[in-house]
């Protein structure tokens, strides 16, 4: 049973069409459940010959993917409003122009309510909510998802005008005239930059109240590997404790344990957790021998940065008021800090090189997984069409699909607003990419790799060095020009200083022969004349293999000119880089640097 997206699907009719690796699968509504009737679903499926043409049946959502019922919208984390699904949405930042004021001013908050309620902006005032925020009215209390219909109805939106803010410490009271000029008010407790409790028609808070109880928030623990399984419970525990010595709210926690399939690698056990601090992601990630032992070594890291992050909120509240523009404001005025460091470009280099796993993804868990690591693109497998393709974030704000080449297919998301861009990915060579990364300024490159016609995204780093990125099974390439004549360069320096050594030693002015008739006129035993004299041939023979090397390398610097350096000259193939960095003048591959060898001992 495959998996598939569900592309769309026509309630009145009953009709869906699920796509998978670009080939599309008509299905009715019988054959799928309800759970799984939502566009952008993943789902599983069978495929069954109806009347000549290849149906899907038996489609049922896919347990455990990161779609699933209890959000409001599939894959949308701005619409997870409880604390015990995912937060807000990681990747949306709301109200950037505050900055870190709502977190700090508890007055700026009310003030921020009031004037997105009097611009009739519900979407912007929502997300001043807490996901557990509790509103008192006079017909009783309205929580969870329910505040959006109170605010729509209740009569504010668009009529709130002279609004004054009073109050102190987390509780404030907001002022204003409404219609027919009547004076309403509202008390707000406010935590953390969010609306916790508020008070409506004539409503009070009775004292000061405490906050509400603390939600236990959900601990997510993926365990990629049958291994993993045995650590599973161990993270949790792990992973709660951290939770419990932080005093910030934690909406959500995610924990991934892994093992390397490779029993070459020296520590296996991979642990990453992501814990989301009321808004703010903090992350972590250990390698350890074995999984226990990874996750110890977590735990103290998840907890430091944690507590880090919490410590630079806390501090905020210690900042001066605000002052008039052109005066100094400590610790508030904002630094003019460049995206990355201008490195001139002839000492730039690709010194990171990553691999995505060949995972399959719909557009919605590609958007979910971009959010969770917090970055501007994001380079995956698409589920529905079976191409590479990189979805990233544009100036204005929204997302943007591009493949790596045209499919005459539609993204199949519901909750991620994707806008698919028509133009493929251009072929270059990694050279031309980083190139064109220089002349357009832009932060990424996403092209199709030239030798080996896979998707690859070439990025600028903090820097100023180049990252590029690529498929888990693509080849590794040869390293840049650059690179490469960097390291023939020290590797002809290095044999140079050895060659230098052994003419201080005086072997290339002095002849063998020479040598010998020295030390054949003392008076010496014959055995030690041998000894003499085999040394002596051994050093001439260490001395002609230097130069040997020194020629190789001088000729590989010509090949590096012409532009074949890199490439198997009996086979034409790319030699891997590992190989290049462990023998810089390497002429043949490994498959027929051993043929080579025989050849030349025979000719020798």
């Amino acid at each position: 049973m495959p998996d598939g997206v569900l592309q769309w699907y026509d309630v009145r009719r009953g009709e869906g069409r699920v796509v998978r690796g670009g080939r599309q699968y008509p299905v009715r509504a019988a054959d799928v459940e309800p759970d799984a009737r939502v566009p952008g679903a993943r789902v599983h499926f069978d495929v069954k010959r109806h009347e000549g043409v290849n149906v899907a049946a038996n489609v049922r959502l896919r347990p455990g993917t990161r779609v699933s019922p209890p959000q409001r919208r599939f894959g949308d984390m701005s619409g997870a409003r409880r604390p015990d699904t995912r937060g807000t949405a990681p990747f949306a930042r709301p109200h950037p122009e505050m900055g870190h004021r709502l977190a700090s001013r508890p007055r700026t908050v009310a003030e921020r309510w009031a004037a997105l309620i009097a611009a009739s902006d519900i979407e912007g005032a929502m997300l001043l909510y807490a996901p557990d925020a509790v509103v008192h009215t006079g017909d009783g209390d309205v929580r969870g998802r329910r505040l959006h219909g109170w605010l729509s109805t209740s009569g504010l939106l668009g009529h709130i005008r002279a609004v004054e803010t009073a109050g102190a410490d987390d509780q404030v009271i907001v002022r204003w005239r409404g219609p027919d000029d009547r004076v309403a008010s509202s008390w707000l407790r406010v935590e953390h930059g969010k609306i916790a409790e508020q008070w409506m028609a004539g409503r009070r808070p009775r004292g000061r109240r405490g906050p509400p109880p603390a939600v236990e928030p959900s601990v997510e623990v993926v365990a990629r590997d049958v291994r993993a399984e045995t650590a599973r419970d161990y993270a949790e525990r792990k992973v709660r404790r951290v939770i419990e010595a932080i005093g910030a709210p934690i909406l959500h926690a995610r924990v991934k344990l892994t093992m390397a399939p490779d029993p070459a690698v020296e520590r296996p056990a991979r642990a990453e957790a992501a814990l989301d601090v009321n808004g703010q992601l903090v992350r972590a990630r250990v390698a350890a021998h074995t999984l226990h032992e990874a996750v110890d070594l977590l735990e103290p890291r998840l907890r430091g940065r944690a507590l880090h992050a919490a410590e630079r909120v806390r501090t905020l509240h210690l900042r001066p008021p605000e002052t008039e523009p052109g005066e100094w404001r400590h610790g508030e005025a904002p630094s003019d800090r460049p995206g990355w460091y201008d490195r001139p470009r002839e000492q730039r280099e690709v010194v990171r090189r990553k691999t995505f796993a060949l995972d399959e993804l719909t557009v919605d868990e590609a958007a979910f997984d971009m959010g969770m690591l917090d970055v501007d693109f994001y380079l995956f497998y698409e589920l529905a069409t079976g191409v590479d393709a990189v979805l990233h974030r544009r100036e204005d704000g929204r997302l943007a699909l591009r493949r790596l080449h045209p499919v005459d297919l539609a993204p199949a998301a519901e909750a991620a607003d994707v806008v698919l861009e028509p133009d493929p990915a251009p072929p270059l060579t990694l050279r031309d990419a980083i190139e064109w990364l220089d002349v357009a300024g832009e932060p990424f490159v996403f092209f199709r790799n030239h030798d080996s016609g896979r998707a690859n995204v070439v990025y600028r780093r903090y820097d100023g060095h180049y990252g590029l990125i690529v498929p888990a099974d693509e080849p590794p390439p040869t390293a840049e020009p650059s690179t490469a004549r960097r390291r023939l360069r020290d590797e002809l320096a290095r044999l140079e200083a050895v060659r230098a050594a052994l003419e201080g030693e005086g072997l290339a002015e002095e002849s063998e022969a020479a040598s010998v008739a020295e030390t054949s006129t003392i008076d010496q035993h014959q055995a030690d004349l041998g000894t003499e004299t085999f040394e002596r041939e051994r050093d001439q023979s260490l001395l002609e293999d230097i130069d040997h090397e020194i020629a190789d390398v001088q000729r590989a610097v010509a090949r590096l000119d012409r532009g074949t350096y890199g490439r198997c000259e009996a086979c034409g193939a790319q030699i891997p880089d590992e190989r290049l960095v462990a023998v810089p003048a390497a002429r043949f591959c490994l498959e027929h640097q051993a043929a080579a060898e025989i050849i030349t001992g025979l000719v020798t």
